[in-house]
């Protein structure tokens, strides 16, 4: 790339490349390869990343040859301004890809209170700036980044192990051919972004470019395998192929010792947020100066053009099947042909000018960075009030519709400490779904209903005997990004109403008396507690009300059955 603040250090060019490489295909390849190779993801990962070793190995010999300067030294001529196009195009392509993507991954799980167009604005703002400063800006960010990821990526996997089987992994049987092929294909191309080392200028020319290749690829491919692997360990190879985004459930699912955080997905995704940046940062930039022909600084046109038309590509095409069809199907082939061209190109034309660049004060894209956590920090605040925080949900069948839910709510005052300690009821409606139950609700109290601090859900006795109704509540649930995996699921001996209802009879809240109840008293009952993700991926192979701890009423207080 041409950097406007100088040429960046070998170290910082390998972490540039690894948040480049890992951001996006650790949320894209468990889902994808668990769908379309089964039991082979695993291996078809890793035969994509020695496919993807041997591609990196054409392009740092054609980098070599142009003494670390290929975009620079590929001259003026149609045949260069072709390969420009081209790879412009590439990066192009990647930048709606992953613009819907991290769009998607945000507003279906972390931003789901904002409009979809929001979350794409708010990016593209902080995008527009952050590309005009150039490559040593990112190279910086991605040093201290780096580890901001690596180190959750590391806590997972240790806090994974109680809860995972490792011998899911080397589970082999329903294997086909075809399959294991477009999963190395498909992760092929999820790998794509290390070819931007073809537009970054190390600071050490002298230095290999096969080796800065090597450890991008090495690490940033094995951080997407480690997700990948305990993906497969802990939510299984069926469970993935389930799911929209495994990777956000694993966060969800793996549990952080002390309990201290409800929902930890949302301080790791806070973390991934700025990765997000660094990548697509990256293809806007790449794409601008391919296509202009210059230094970014000198096409800010070009630039917030790629970056409007990018913009709203993602939004109306987001994840659509029919455009990934035509971006991995656009990738294959022009990274086939590019294999194919370049090596020719770099052998027959050399340019020997490399480009003076000249230093400029380094900007700051944190400033601008933070603009999207304001967005998200005032729309939540604005709707604050207009929120009902639901602590505990019991359902039970319904006498005139398909259900009967029972919600429980804190006193929002007195939770902060600013306000009495008055105690809302408990609130039954009867609906046919959850969704239309949320509608009864905000069309009678002007609020909606807010899942993310769900403690406990509660089901009644003849709930969990009726399978057609409960596969349907959970089918729904599992759609709803709002409800933590973590949260608790039991079975009440009588009706979750009932047991709702004794809200009113204990201090605080009957949900958090639930959740510390089964972490103290279960243990020594030897009850083991049922986590809403184990609902979820038992219920088509095991009787849920076989697994469910048992509760019951007691002295106007809730029991755990031996």
């Amino acid at each position: 790339m041409f950097s406007n603040n100088g040429k960046i250090s070998n170290h910082q060019a390998i972490r540039l490349l690894i948040l480049d490489v890992f951001t996006g295909a650790c949320l894209f390849l468990p889902m994808a390869l668990s769908r379309i190779a089964g039991n082979g993801g695993f291996l078809a990962l890793i035969l994509g990343l020695l496919l993807t070793l041997v591609d990196g190995a054409v392009l740092s010999w054609c980098l070599e040859k142009c003494a670390s300067q290929f975009i620079q030294n590929l001259g003026r001529g149609w045949a260069a301004r072709i390969l420009r196009w081209l790879y412009g195009l590439r990066c192009f392509a990647a930048f709606i890809f992953l613009m819907g993507m991290f769009s998607s991954v945000l507003n279906e799980t972390f931003l789901y209170t904002m409009p979809k167009w929001l979350v794409i604005v708010g990016m593209l703002f902080v995008l527009i700036y952050g590309s005009t400063k150039g490559i040593e800006v990112r190279a910086r960010l991605s040093e201290i980044l780096f580890y901001l990821i690596l180190v959750p990526i590391i806590l997972i996997g240790l806090f994974s192990i109680p809860e995972g089987n490792i011998s899911r992994l080397l589970t082999f049987s329903d294997v086909s051919f075809s399959g294991v092929f477009q999963g190395v294909l498909v992760t092929w191309v999820l790998m794509a972004p290390v070819e931007w080392m073809l537009y970054i200028a190390p600071e050490n020319p002298n230095e290999k470019p096969f080796k800065i290749f090597a450890w991008a690829l090495g690490i940033g491919g094995g951080l997407a395998a480690l997700i990948y692997a305990l993906c497969v360990t802990v939510i299984t190879v069926e469970g993935m192929a389930g799911e929209r985004w495994p990777t956000v459930i694993l966060m969800q699912i793996v549990r952080i010792p002390g309990g201290f955080l409800s929902r930890q997905d949302g301080l790791m995704l806070s973390f991934w947020i700025f990765a997000m940046f660094i990548s697509l940062s990256g293809a806007l930039s790449h794409t601008a100066e391919l296509w202009g022909g210059g230094k970014v600084k000198n096409n800010q046109w070009m630039l917030r053009i790629c970056a409007l038309a990018g913009g709203g590509a993602a939004w109306l095409l987001g994840t659509d099947r029919r455009f990934l069809n035509i971006y991995f199907w656009w990738m294959l082939a022009s990274g086939v042909a590019l294999l194919w061209i370049v090596p020719w190109f770099v052998g027959v034309t050399r340019r020997g000018s490399l480009l003076q660049k000249k230093g400029k004060k380094i900007g700051t894209m944190v400033l601008a960075l933070c603009l999207i956590g304001g967005l998200t920090g005032c729309e939540n605040y604005v709707e604050l009030e207009n929120r009902a925080f639901v602590m505990a949900l019991g359902v039970d069948p319904g006498e005139e519709e398909n259900y009967r839910f029972t919600y429980t709510f804190p006193d929002l005052e007195a939770l902060t400490g600013n306000g009495s300690s008055a105690k809302y009821p408990p609130m039954t409606l009867e609906a046919d779904s959850l969704q239309d139950s949320e509608d009864k609700y905000d069309s009678m109290s002007g609020k909606s209903l807010d899942y993310g601090q769900v403690k406990v859900i509660v089901l009644g006795n003849e709930m969990v005997s009726d399978w057609k109704k409960l596969k349907n509540l959970l089918d729904e649930i599992r759609n709803k990004p709002e409800f933590a995996r973590t949260m608790l699921v039991c079975e009440c001996l009588t009706t979750g109403e009932e047991m709702l209802a004794l809200d009113e009879e204990v201090a605080g809240s009957i949900g958090i008396y639930m959740e510390e109840m089964f972490e103290n008293n279960g243990k020594h009952l030897g009850i083991s507690s049922v986590t809403l993700n184990d609902v979820i991926m038992k219920m088509e192979t095991t009787d849920i009300g076989g697994i469910l701890p048992k509760v019951y009423i007691y002295d106007k207080k809730p029991r755990i059955m031996r």
